[in-house]
């Protein structure tokens, strides 16, 4: 504004009465707050795009892992309605057995490998060179074997000198047994749960409860990691849990009508009772299972979070939580699943052909998937399974639990295709209802700020294990490390850390 222009405003506002020079100065302050106030929504909106998709890669790694998890999930559905197997503790004990072979990447196992590897090529070489005088090839050969023995040697030294646990007095670990103890044992129920859930509602509404690992992830995030969440982002939590609601009054509903549709159809032969009132009559306990599942997802990823970042790395989490699921899975097979799994395997119409029964098989109680089928199925479920766990874990590796879990939602789309597809059972309107309140939730979630903000928070947690692990373990060697073993041991982690993010990045 010219100078001029700002001499005749001031001539005409002094010229006004003094009760229309308060309204006009009003005015002014109004309109200059509500141009700040749309300036800066605009700025936060365009900031938390901006973020959006300067984590680009990250998001699509989500998705992936949630298309993984929908596969595994549908895979699980059908094994049930169509095959007759609804045993997640077997399930889950054959996807555990293979994570467990990941201690391969330990340290001794990972150094006697490699050692096994380069007797191999040098024998190879030497079969290869016979035209080269035989001393030259022995010396040259002999001594890269010898230097990388020795290599192999003081690594193996300086990773049981900068872990303070080890393992069948072997391989070394960065954090006590107990730890992995109940991160194995928080997963394994969070599987039996969730799996579970499938003999009693329907794919939609468990991939739909999942969202609840958000919230806890955040809660228990803040506890243990003092995690910084801003308004924005308890407001998007909040957002999901309503759509949570929505569908639950829906499946509620649903229950409620379905009870009295096959009430009149006991004096009425001419009504019909849809498919999904059949097949899940007790909707509402399969939506508590899905929820008490995605609750201890929640807070067992957070664990696992804390485990790739702050302990031994990914191959230590994955092998670790492989051997000690592997144990607590069989338990339960043992206790729980014995009869559903020996049917499963036992059946005549598993073992005589792979066609297709056409007879009535809910009469019978026979699966109508062949014997081939059960069985791709079934390795379909546990591959699928391996892959997003190892997908997890490098993504914890530079993201957050939160985030993780926010992005598997879009998951729900997936079982939404499957459910209307393969299963014939078309959502209510209410689903559509949460599913979009959800989606919201999500979005404003992702425009605030990331919370991985405290650079010190890994070694805080690092420390509070090794106090716990101090006044619990009395042996001189599981006590905590002194300070400069502990300088190695940070200085080791960091190394560890490393490549899982130029692996990723690989990618």
């Amino acid at each position: 504004m010219s100078e001029a222009s700002e001499e005749e405003e001031e001539v005409m506002q002094s010229s006004m009465p003094s009760n229309l020079q308060d309204e006009y100065e009003d005015d002014g302050d109004d309109a200059i707050h509500a141009t700040a106030a749309s300036t800066a929504v605009g700025s936060f909106l365009v900031t938390g795009v901006v973020h959006t998709f300067e984590h680009k890669r990250i998001l699509l790694a989500g998705q992936l892992l949630s298309f993984l998890l929908s596969v595994t999930g549908a895979a699980s559905a059908t094994l049930h309605m169509n095959c007759n197997l609804s045993a997640p503790a077997f399930q889950s004990l054959l996807l555990y057995v293979l994570l467990s072979f990941h201690v391969l990447e330990l340290p001794p196992f990972s150094t006697r490998i490699r050692s096994f590897w380069r007797q191999h090529k040098q024998r190879r070489s030497q079969i290869i060179g016979r035209d080269q005088p035989e001393d030259a090839i022995n010396n040259d050969a002999g001594l890269e074997h010898d230097i990388e023995e020795e290599e192999d040697r003081a690594s193996m030294n300086e990773n049981q000198m900068a872990a303070p646990y080890l393992l069948l007095y072997t391989v070394p670990m960065y954090a006590p047994i107990w730890v992995y103890v109940i991160i194995a044992f928080l997963d394994v129920q969070a599987n039996y749960l969730t799996y579970l859930s499938f003999r009693y509602t329907t794919f939609t509404s468990i991939a739909l409860f999942d969202a609840l690992a958000i919230p806890a992830s955040m809660v228990f995030s803040r506890i243990a990691l003092k995690r910084n969440y801003v308004g924005v982002h308890v407001l998007g939590a909040i957002v999901c849990m309503i759509g949570v609601a929505v569908n639950v009054l829906s499946d509620y509903k649903k229950d409620l009508d379905d009870a009295a549709l096959k009430e009149s159809a006991m004096y009425d032969d001419t009504i019909e009772i849809d498919k999904e009132a059949t097949e899940y009559p007790q909707k509402v306990l399969g939506d508590c299972l899905a929820i008490m599942g995605g609750i201890l997802y929640g807070v067992n990823d957070v664990l696992a979070e804390m485990s790739i970042k702050t302990f031994g790395g990914r191959a230590e989490f994955l092998s670790l939580l492989g051997i000690f699921g592997t144990l607590i899975s069989a338990i339960q097979v043992l206790a729980l699943e014995e009869k559903d799994v020996y049917r499963f395997f036992h059946r005549s119409d598993l073992l005589v052909d792979d066609t297709t029964y056409t007879v009535d098989d809910a009469a019978m109680d026979m699966p109508t998937c062949s014997k081939a089928a059960g069985f791709w199925l079934l390795a379909a479920y546990v591959l699928a399974n391996y892959v997003s766990y190892v997908g997890v874990a490098y993504f914890l590796a530079f993201s957050e639990a939160a985030l993780l879990n926010l992005s598997l939602l879009t998951g729900d789309l997936w079982a939404v295709v499957f459910t209307v597809f393969a299963s014939h059972i078309i959502p209510p309107p209410l689903f559509w209802v949460a599913l979009t309140t959800i989606m919201s939730g999500v979005f404003i979630y992702e425009i605030g700020p990331s919370p991985l903000q405290d650079p010190n928070e890994h070694h805080r947690t690092r420390s509070i294990l090794n106090d716990l692990a101090l006044s619990s373990e009395h042996s001189p060697k599981h006590a905590r490390l002194d300070q400069e073993s502990g300088e190695d041991s940070v200085t080791s982690l960091e190394m560890s850390e490393s490549r899982p993010r130029d692996e990723f990045n690989m990618l």
